[in-house]
This record gives structure tokens, C-alpha cells and sequence, in this order.
């Protein structure tokens, strides 16, 4: 394939600092597989055998060795470090920073080796992408149209920006994107988020109604932080590295923006247009069609520079960029798994002797990891249990998401919560409606509700870009 996949998986996970401080974001697990897992096995099943993973340098081992045991997407994954304070600048640089010199190497492989790809673009995701999306389709809107940029938007499954975060009870806002597109609803004409808007009031340019007489609005779909971009854009925020840090919040609505507005002074010989390089029949059929006039429309706008948006319609598409997001979807993944053909390693993967006593109950809508053991008269419902963990004797778990390798002893109860890993719950525990950190212990017939256990945050909940 002539993309070159990125997979975004150096942030700090500021919107879920109650389970990154102690993991990083790509690796909490998700159904029981690391969250990097879905993205990476998603870019595999599109057909590409290298995928540039971007971690932080201090988490490189970290992911190397929880990727190992994942087959069937190791042998494509290409693990790039980035020192731990590049990764503060925002996506943009960590984007250049990789990739900078990636279509210079590629360009001398060309010329000493004729049966190397040819890479044109890059498709870059981030690693808190949930989705069971074919990207075929995608990937063909992007090469038909010959686009700049070609964006992901999808509806947020239901129950998603509804659900209620285990901690503090905090209110938490959801902030809707603002999506314009053309006519016939393919071409991304202005992009915006709710956040953006001064006093409630939205600013559309005029020259926007010049270029665009007529615009769709849609306030339903979101921005899935998957996108493709001509080499060409990148060889352009290579070269501006003090304009763009980030891609959501920057460089995309610079690039959305591009094909109306009209660059002025110094900004012509730098405006991305400037970065694009024809071959000659490609100039010659420029020059010969009607649509065109060397490149450009009859006002002067660029008519090379052209955004794409594809919706995935009734498909599962998700960011894990909160907390409520994560525990939800981890939920309802229970059901989706089957029909996303991943059934192994399954539902109830109990090792043998991990029943430990009689009248234990597992409800259909859970996941127990293999090596736990849970004692009699348990019940599990809707919850999410990893592996090697062990459960007492006449414990309830409900609606919970537990990690890997956590005690909780007789008689304790988890409602609507998260554990980590290595953590232990005394016999007799009451915990509801809150997040237990990472080897954090509670004391004998504690009762925790809406409380972070064992964590730096102060309870207060931000958003990843």
C-alpha cells in the first residue's frame, strides 16, 4: 500500500490522568486487550505490514513487551521512540518530529532499490480509536478525490457521552463538533468545535459563501482523529514548525480553511498550495480542463487543495478520551466482540481450577481473563474482570471494569468502578462509583463511593485534543 500508517501513542492521557499516571494510555486495557490493539489491529486488516507506533521513549519497553504477545499485528508494528518532552509540544510536533526525514529515507530506498512502494501519504490515528470500521471504503474517497486531507467523522455510540465517570462527581460537559460540508455532503468546507464559539455565536466567513453558495451543518458526528494527508501537507508542517503543534485544534482547520480563503503578502510564498508538486502530464491536464485555471478558480482560490470527510454510517466508532468513555465502552464491547469476529480469547476464558466453589455466576454481558479463579456464590455482571486476578467467596461485581492481577476478598462488593492492577480489596469492602489505583490496598469492610484511591489527580477531569 502506498500509506504510511502512524499510530499516535505518545500523549499523557490528561483526560484520564486517574489510570495513565500508573499506565500508559495505549496499554490500559480495553476488554481485556491492551486499547493500542484496536487501532493497530484495524490498520492490519486494511492490508498495511508496517505501522509506525509513536511512544515515548520511557514506555518504549512497555509496549514492546505487552505488543509481543499480539502475533498477528508485531510483526507490522515499528516502534519509534520520542524523548518524553517532545511529546508536551502537542500531536503536530510529535507528527514531525517522526516523520521528518521518513519520505527522504524512502526516496533513497526508491533510487537504489526500483521495488520499494512509493509512499504518497500518510494515514495517521490516534491510539484511543475504537472502531470495527473497514477502512477500504475510507482509504478510496482519499485516492478518488486526489484530496489534501481526508477526515473520519462518526456518531458516538449511544450511552457513550452519557455515561456517569466513576470518582468525584464532577460535571462534565460534552463539546460537540461543528462539521461543514459541500452540497453533497463529501467535502469538508469548515470545521469548528463548541468550545470555539464566542458568547454562543458562530463566525463564518464570507469568502467561505463565496467559494461554498451552500453548506450543511452537522452537529451530530465527531471527529475520530483518523486522517489522511498528501506528502505534500506533511512536507509543509515539516516546514512551519513554530505554526502547528497540534492537528486537531491547528493544522486540520488550517487546511479546511485553505480551500477559500485567499493567502495574502508574505503568506503566498508559504501558503501549503506552494508545497505542491505536479508531474508534467499532470500540469498538462491541469492546464486543459475546464474546471481549472492552472490550479486555481477564477477568484484565485487553489482548487488543488480539497478536504474529504467520510462518515461511517452504522458502524462502532469511538474515542477513549475520558474517563466515562473508557468504562462504558469497555461494557459494551462485551456483546460486539462475536460479531467482530474476536471471540478468542473469548468470553469466560476461566483457567481450569478457577472455579473455586459452587453457585458462581457470570453473566453473558462479562469478560473474565484467563488464570482467575472465583470463589462460590460470586456473582459478575456486566463487568469486565483480567486476568489473574483472585475473586473471595460471595464477592458482586457490577458494571465494573477490573485489571489484571487484583485480590478482592469475601464478601466485598464493586459497583460501577474501576481497579487496577495489583490492587486489593479487603474482605467485606463496600466500593461504588470509584476509581482504586495501582497496587492500592483498602482496609477491611471500607466503604469508598465516588472517590479516587491512591492517585496524584484532585479529582478534576480534562480532555485529551
Amino acid at each position: 500500500m502506498e500509506f504510511q500508517a502512524v499510530v499516535l501513542a505518545a500523549g499523557r492521557g490528561s483526560g484520564m490522568r486517574e489510570l495513565t499516571n500508573s499506565c500508559p494510555k495505549g496499554l490500559l486495557p480495553v476488554a481485556n486487550r491492551p486499547m493500542i490493539w484496536y487501532p493497530l489491529r484495524m490498520l492490519v486488516r486494511a492490508g498495511f505490514d508496517e505501522i509506525i507506533v509513536v511512544v515515548l521513549k520511557s514506555m518504549l519497553t512497555s509496549f514492546r513487551e505487552e505488543l509481543a504477545q499480539f502475533s498477528d499485528i508485531n510483526a507490522a508494528t515499528k516502534f519509534v521512540p520520542i524523548p518524553d518532552d517532545e511529546a508536551e509540544y502537542g500531536t503536530a510536533h510529535t507528527l514531525r518530529f517522526v516523520i521528518k526525514d521518513l519520505f527522504q529515507e524512502t526516496t533513497q530506498l526508491q533510487e537504489s532499490n526500483l521495488g520499494k512502494k512509493q509512499i504518497t501519504d500518510i494515514i495517521v490515528v490516534s491510539c484511543d480509536f475504537i472502531s470495527n470500521i473497514e477502512l477500504h471504503s475510507f482509504v478510496n474517497l482519499h485516492r478518488v478525490n486526489d484530496a489534501a486531507l481526508t477526515m473520519l467523522f462518526g456518531q458516538v455510540p449511544q450511552g457513550i457521552n452519557e455515561a456517569v465517570a466513576p470518582g468525584p462527581k464532577i460535571k462534565r460537559t460534552t463539546e460537540r463538533d461543528l462539521i461543514g460540508f459541500d452540497a453533497k455532503e463529501e467535502r469538508v468546507i469548515f470545521y469548528a468545535n463548541e468550545a470555539d464559539l464566542e458568547e454562543g455565536c458562530l463566525d463564518i466567513s464570507g469568502a467561505l459563501f463565496e467559494r461554498f453558495p451552500q453548506m450543511k451543518l452537522r452537529l451530530n458526528l465527531s471527529d475520530m482523529h483518523l486522517y489522511i494527508m498528501k506528502k505534500y501537507v506533511i512536507d509543509f508542517l515539516v516546514e512551519n514548525p513554530k505554526k502547528f503543534q497540534t492537528l486537531r485544534g491547528e493544522l486540520i482547520p488550517y487546511l479546511i480553511d485553505a480551500q477559500w480563503r485567499r493567502p495574502e503578502g508574505d503568506e503566498i510564498k508559504k501558503d501549503v498550495s506552494t508545497f505542491i508538486k505536479n508531474d508534467c502530464l499532470e500540469e498538462l491536464a491541469r492546464s486543459l480542463s475546464i474546471r481549472s485555471n492552472n490550479g486555481a478558480t477564477g477568484d484565485g482560490h487553489s482548487t488543488q487543495i480539497q478536504c474529504f470527510g467520510f462518515i461511517a454510517n452504522d458502524q462502532f466508532c469511538v474515542r477513549l478520551n475520558n474517563i466515562g468513555a473508557y468504562a462504558e465502552v469497555n461494557k459494551q464491547l462485551v456483546r460486539l466482540l462475536s460479531t467482530w469476529g474476536l471471540d478468542e480469547p473469548g468470553t469466560n476464558t476461566i483457567s481450569p481450577g478457577g472455579i473455586r466453589g459452587e453457585n458462581v455466576q457470570i453473566g453473558t454481558d462479562s469478560l473474565v481473563g484467563g488464570g482467575t479463579s472465583l470463589g462460590g456464590h460470586s456473582l459478575v455482571k456486566r463487568s469486565i474482570i483480567g486476568g489473574g486476578c483472585t475473586i473471595g467467596e460471595r464477592v458482586k461485581i457490577a458494571n465494573s471494569v477490573i485489571f489484571d492481577r487484583v485480590v478482592i476478598e469475601d464478601g466485598a462488593s464493586v459497583h460501577g468502578s474501576i481497579i487496577c492492577s495489583l490492587a486489593k480489596v479487603r474482605s467485606k469492602c463496600e466500593v461504588k462509583d470509584s476509581i482504586i489505583g495501582h497496587s492500592q490496598e483498602l482496609t477491611a469492610a471500607a466503604k469508598i463511593t465516588n472517590l479516587v484511591v491512591g492517585t496524584e489527580c484532585e479529582g478534576t477531569m480534562d480532555f485529551d485534543e
